[in-house]
């Protein structure tokens, strides 16, 4: 009887202290790892364009951690990987991979990405949570954002319609499209939650400008595009204008690009136009003229 009750004690036991470890696994079970990202920007003057208070992406901040919360030791890796176009010496141009690897105590990195395209990312931790070795990872998919527009004549009526998005999971802002003629005059404008801009528009050449400010994947900001815009009789489409594509700007600085453009008609972007940066350029065309008259002239005097 004594012998039977040994063995029903050391069954108890057992049962009891499987159900604590089970109980412990599922407590463990129950994290989740959280991340989070931020596009790190900083101003800078674009000496193309005048008085354009230009800002720089400098990298891609991200944090993970685990959810709930505890006493967490460890390393947090973050690897990453993404294709790139590169032009050789040559002259062809030639797909490369790039990788990288940064590992952090705190689960904070700065990632040296600054290019406006969808990036993937695995997320690693090894150390303790609440005193349990846990070893967890994780995918981690986010964008730098950049607006992709596209024109059109869809219609039989002949009329332009153009539209964009940004790039992003959760968009959430307002925006504003104008097309102008190339001196900056502006000729038709939309601006909504929605943007899709439909003109009459004879054949010819303008300036299309997109501004946007909102919230993209829960971070508050702006961004503007200018593309020349190509309307022929029976289809329009969009150019790059080089260095005026997915301009990062504050929030604040979106708006009063928009409120510079309904108070002076124009394609504002602060107390300039675009026909003041025209006729600063003329200036300096005028100038270098003169000089290279005086030159020329000079050196006929001199024969």
């Amino acid at each position: 009887m004594q012998r039977i009750r040994v063995i029903a004690t050391l069954l108890f036991l057992f049962f009891f202290a499987s159900m604590f470890e089970l109980s412990a696994a599922e407590k463990t079970d129950s994290l989740d790892i959280h991340t989070e990202h931020r596009v790190l920007t900083v101003a800078q003057k674009d000496e193309k364009w005048i008085g354009v208070p230009e800002r720089k992406v400098l990298g891609v901040q991200v944090r993970a951690k685990w959810v709930p919360d505890g006493d967490v030791q460890g390393v947090w890796r973050f690897s990453y990987a993404y294709p790139e176009k590169v032009r050789l010496s040559e002259g062809s141009v030639k797909t490369v991979v790039r990788r990288g690897k940064v590992e952090s105590k705190t689960g904070t990195v700065q990632l040296p990405i600054t290019r406006p395209n969808p990036y993937r990312l695995t997320v690693r931790f090894e150390g303790t949570v609440n005193g349990k070795p846990v070893t967890a990872s994780t995918f981690y998919s986010f964008d730098i954002p950049r607006i992709q527009q596209k024109a059109d004549k869809p219609g039989k009526d002949g009329s332009t319609v153009v539209q964009a998005r940004m790039t992003g999971r959760e968009v959430d802002g307002h925006w504003m499209m104008a097309v102008a003629r190339p001196d900056s005059e502006i000729l038709y404008v939309h601006e909504g939650s929605t943007p899709r801009l439909q003109a009459q528009l004879p054949p010819g050449e303008y300036i299309l400008k997109t501004v946007f400010y909102g919230t993209v994947d829960g971070v508050r900001m702006g961004m503007q595009e200018s593309k020349t815009l190509k309307v022929k009789a029976k289809e329009s489409s969009t150019y790059v204008i080089p260095g005026k594509n997915n301009e990062f700007r504050t929030y604040d600085q979106a708006i009063r690009a928009i409120q510079g453009m309904h108070q002076s008609g124009r394609l504002a972007e602060s107390e300039r136009t675009y026909s003041a940066k025209a006729g600063a350029y003329s200036g300096w065309t005028i100038v270098l003229l003169v000089i290279l008259g005086l030159m020329v002239y000079r050196k006929k005097k001199m024969t």
